[in-house]
């Protein structure tokens, strides 16, 4: 059963816009990870320095580049040295490693933090609306705009409504999946008291974090132009590093681990009702069917008995989740 759909909430305008965030200065930090994106990254930091909000810091977390990556960064930055963007290159430990070390190395204790993937690009207003729309809601602990996935090699665009992350964020995730944070403004002590990305998941590292975030307070949709996400660049731009889960050929399975790791951890308080956990078992369910059904067509027997494994629990799961629903 498909989730209802969030009540509508009257966007800002853009005067209140501008009221609510120059009411209060409040630091925004942006934390940039990159990887071999040397044809790519530059457009992304244009697309911050343009934006009518700058962030108060930028973190620009080389995560070992082979390329030209760091040498275009450095060049670019020789050109805008009124931002107050630092480049920090460190051995390569991956995207949620680089984020949480980003984070970590902050001159000036931050208020919010995004984090924006060196392939993303943000419209012009995306800070200033995500600023003002926290500042406007207190209780809201992360503000996330609408996705406009970009695919390059085909020339189509998808557009992703988050609307519904204001009703329910893990159902959005399971539907969705997490990776929101370039369209997303997160409270920087809500952050630092999740423990940051979780660094021990190769692929999906998203879902633990934004599922934390979750549980601590509102989440808030902000209207408006969407972010975009460049992705299937690979025939456009062979160069180019891959997405991270392009990197991992068991993806899939991946995935689906994480999404009954980050379940299985949930506090005791945020499971809801009997219908709602049904729902979400029955899809992790599914995820580990369709990760079995990929394997096998592509000939990935060696994968089988996980596949099998994963189904066997969330079956077993489902069924539990079924009795209590039936009893209560």
């Amino acid at each position: 059963m498909r989730a209802k759909p969030p009540k509508s909430r009257p966007g800002l305008g853009k005067s209140l816009i501008k009221k609510i965030a120059n009411k209060a200065h409040a630091r925004v930090l942006l934390v940039m990870p990159v990887f071999n994106r040397s044809q790519l990254v530059i457009e992304t930091l244009e697309s911050v320095r343009n934006q009518s909000r700058q962030p108060d810091e930028i973190i620009i977390i080389d995560d070992g580049s082979t390329d030209s990556t760091p040498a275009a960064i450095a060049e670019w930055l020789k050109g805008h040295a009124a931002l107050p963007a630092r480049l920090i290159s460190v051995p390569n430990k991956g995207a949620a490693a680089a984020r949480n070390f980003g984070f970590a190395q902050q001159k000036t204790k931050a208020d919010f933090v995004t984090f924006l993937d060196s392939d993303d690009l943000w419209p012009t207003d995306f800070l200033a609306r995500a600023i003002a729309g926290l500042q406007a809601h207190p209780g809201a602990v992360v503000a996330t705009a609408d996705r406009k996935f970009e695919l390059m090699d085909s020339g189509k665009t998808q557009l992703n409504s988050t609307a519904d992350l204001e009703q329910d964020p893990l159902w959005y995730f399971l539907r969705n999946g997490a990776g929101i944070a370039s369209s997303s403004v997160i409270r920087a002590p809500a952050f630092a008291a999740s423990g940051g990305f979780p660094e021990h998941i190769a692929t999906g590292h998203d879902v633990g974090l934004f599922a934390a975030l979750s549980y601590g307070g509102a989440w808030l949709h902000l209207k408006g132009d969407p972010v975009t996400f460049r992705v299937q660049f690979m025939k456009t731009l062979p160069s180019q590093e891959p997405h991270l889960h392009r990197r991992h050929r068991d993806w899939e399975i991946l995935w689906a681990e994480v999404f009954s790791e980050t379940l299985a951890n949930r506090p005791a308080g945020v499971k809801t009702s009997g219908e709602r956990e049904l729902r979400i078992c029955n899809l992790v369910f599914r995820k580990y069917v369709m990760a079995l059904t990929l394997e096998l067509g592509q000939g990935h027997f060696s994968s089988v008995p996980r596949c099998v494994k994963g189904i066997w629990n969330s079956w077993r799961e489902l069924r539990r989740q079924k009795a209590l629903t039936s009893n209560s």
